[in-house]
């Protein structure tokens, strides 16, 4: 039996993945807990900085991903403070998978986008290596120093709206589906 090509690659501390070269990487155990792992930085960042995670999104983030099938790897909430180039006005997440629960979860977010007459969309996005550069201000945090952060399957979901009501409706459908996946 032949064996799908692999490479091991260390993504920092005690972890390490294994990356299949064809692209079909899905989220497992090993994935699931580098990705809490992950999150655990970010929540304890210090808030004084740049960059935070925005307003209210770390309880939502901790509740969807008590799911074993589904891990929030990236995400967007909008809060009423301009930003320099005036209020942006979406709110996403992206949201890695195991394999066997994919078609549940998009059906389970195509549901989401029904209850709402604003814009959402829902893109898949296949494994890809980051070509950004590490800012050592953010080093340890996956997403800003390790290029194989976003190579796993995953889905976008995006609200595009601005009426802030409709943001914070839109998470509190994901947190009470998606948790339950």
């Amino acid at each position: 039996m032949n064996s799908l090509p692999s490479q091991i690659l260390n993504v920092g501390g005690n972890f390490q993945m294994t990356l299949l070269i064809n692209d079909n990487l899905y989220l497992t155990e090993i994935t699931k807990e580098y990705y809490m792992a992950d999150l655990e930085k970010v929540i304890a960042y210090d808030k004084s900085q740049f960059w935070k995670l925005d307003e209210g999104l770390a309880d939502i983030l901790i509740s969807i991903n008590q799911s074993p099938n589904i891990q929030i790897i990236y995400s967007k909430k909008l809060t009423p403070k301009p930003d320099m180039f005036g209020m942006k006005r979406n709110s996403y997440l992206y949201i890695a998978y195991k394999k066997d629960i994919k078609e549940k979860l998009i059906n389970t977010l195509k549901e989401i986008a029904d209850l709402f007459e604003d814009d959402i969309s829902i893109e898949e996005r296949e494994p890809k290596i980051n070509n950004r550069k590490v800012n050592e201000k953010l080093k340890g945090i996956g997403y800003f120093d390790n290029p194989n952060y976003h190579y796993i399957n995953h889905i976008k979901i995006e609200l595009v709206s601005f009426n802030i009501k409709e943001h914070e409706r839109f998470f509190k459908e994901l947190e009470n589906k998606l948790a339950k996946l």
